[in-house]
């Protein structure tokens, strides 16, 4: 009995770094033999606490993130690295921004230093994610941990464009 434990124990973890693997560079077919197996799976977080929808937003996998979107319990699934709305806007991406944002993702949820998705694509000069999120109500006052809003940044950069979309 003791060695069974040990066994399924090993294929746990092991398929639970198959799945982030899964969600950086997999396809929604492999996400599904994994969902199919174990649909908690896709709820799981690696040892950096982050979510298969969160690297599947990293890393651009609209594919799987589309996927994930409709099988995870939290599409907000906030971890120490944020949101995977915030995972999409810090690396510029857009489409699954959009997907996430259309699913019922909250632009306002903050961060461990209180940013929040808006606050990135401010910070990197992203007018387009800046649009979209303004769009899906994300407040550009909301400050972070150090007392800056979106608009503070937006101010910093000096950026009439970005100043204008955050003052709609």
């Amino acid at each position: 009995m003791k060695y069974l434990l040990l066994i399924l124990a090993f294929n746990f973890s092991l398929a639970q770094t198959d799945v982030f693997d899964c969600a950086r560079t997999g396809t929604a077919e492999e996400m599904d033999v994994f969902y199919t197996t174990n649909p908690k799976i896709v709820d799981s977080l690696n040892n950096r606490g982050s979510s298969p929808l969160t690297l599947a937003a990293y890393y651009n996998n609209l594919e799987v993130a589309n996927y994930l979107i409709n099988k995870v319990d939290n599409i907000n699934g906030n971890s120490k690295d944020g949101t995977p709305l915030m995972a999409a806007v810090v690396k510029g991406h857009v489409e699954i921004a959009k997907a996430l944002i259309d699913a019922g993702a909250d632009p306002n949820l903050t961060d461990a230093n209180g940013a929040t998705a808006l606050h990135y694509a401010v910070m990197f000069n992203n007018q387009e994610l800046a649009t979209l999120l303004m769009d899906a109500d994300a407040s550009a006052f909301m400050k972070n941990n150090v007392g800056q809003s979106p608009l503070d940044f937006a101010k910093m950069h000096n950026d009439k464009t970005l100043n204008t979309i955050l003052n709609k």
